[in-house]
């Protein structure tokens, strides 16, 4: 499997549900700016989470751990309080 693979196979559970759950980019964004030390954009984020595959950009590997993990924290608290 290729890396770009793996990454996509990772992320693929985030990227359905901010596709299909309007605040989620914004919320990932705000968090993650909240764990860092420089700036990430929503427009970074949504590069990340592109539903295309081939128009999707991959993170960095810090980035990208920290995506995940700060992603499945958004998708938890979201399914707790019943807005996804």
């Amino acid at each position: 499997m290729k890396p770009r693979d793996k990454a996509n196979a990772a992320l693929a559970f985030i990227i359905s549900h901010a596709e299909s759950n309007r605040g989620t980019v914004a919320e990932l964004t705000r968090r993650l700016n909240a764990k860092v030390s420089t700036t990430i954009t929503r427009q970074d984020v949504e590069g990340w989470l592109h539903p295309k595959k081939d128009k999707r950009r991959e993170p960095r590997l810090g980035v990208g751990l920290l995506l995940i993990e700060t992603g499945m924290e958004v998708i938890k608290e979201k399914a707790t309080h019943g807005q996804g």
